[in-house]
């Protein structure tokens, strides 16, 4: 998870790319195209967040095998 949050969102990340290009984007469509972008950034942290919480075990669930 952490690889893929570091592809899209690290320093080198795919969608920061695309930030740093929005300045190539004619005017009247940066707004729209940072939009989407946002939204895309804020899925992505999203989905990771609910992936790790998956992982996480709740205490009924942990089992000890000393028992």
């Amino acid at each position: 998870l952490e690889g893929i949050r570091i592809a899209y969102l690290g320093r080198s990340g795919k969608l920061t790319g695309l930030v740093k290009s929005i300045k190539n984007v004619p005017e009247e469509d940066r707004g729209q195209v940072g939009i989407l972008i946002n939204e895309a950034k804020n899925t992505i942290i999203e989905e990771i967040a609910n992936k790790k919480n998956s992982f996480k075990i709740s205490p009924r669930e942990w089992f000890d095998p000393t028992i």
